[in-house]
């Protein structure tokens, strides 16, 4: 991933996280909204508002969600790399089953309290 690639992901990320901040539009009006984590022991995806490291799982009451970047080719949601990874490995975005470069958007499942 060039500078350029990873400098969109960034934005991308940023984007998503400060999406809605200043709407006067109610939320129920609003499609789902949150960030996409993915429990790193089951695989289950869940959306979470807010952006801590590892945020806690709404089922089990573990530190063991990640945030999560999808596949548009496999249709699938896989743990992201850090950000500082992303950043100094051409490679760390890409997924591991096609190879396709992959990103923090994609189909969320309705959104959980944290």
């Amino acid at each position: 991933m060039n500078r350029t690639q990873c400098a969109a992901t960034v934005a991308l990320c940023a984007a998503l996280l400060a999406c809605g901040c200043g709407s006067d539009e109610p939320a129920a009006a609003e499609a789902v909204q949150g960030t996409a984590y993915i429990c790193t022991e089951t695989s289950e995806v869940f959306a979470i508002s807010g952006n801590e490291p590892k945020a806690v799982n709404p089922q089990t009451g573990r530190r063991t969600l990640a945030p999560a970047m999808y596949c548009e080719r496999c249709k699938k949601w896989y743990p992201a790399p850090p950000l500082e990874t992303l950043q100094r490995m051409p490679g760390a975005s890409l997924c591991p089953k096609t190879g396709q470069s992959m990103n923090a958007a994609g189909p969320l499942p309705t959104l959980s309290a944290n």
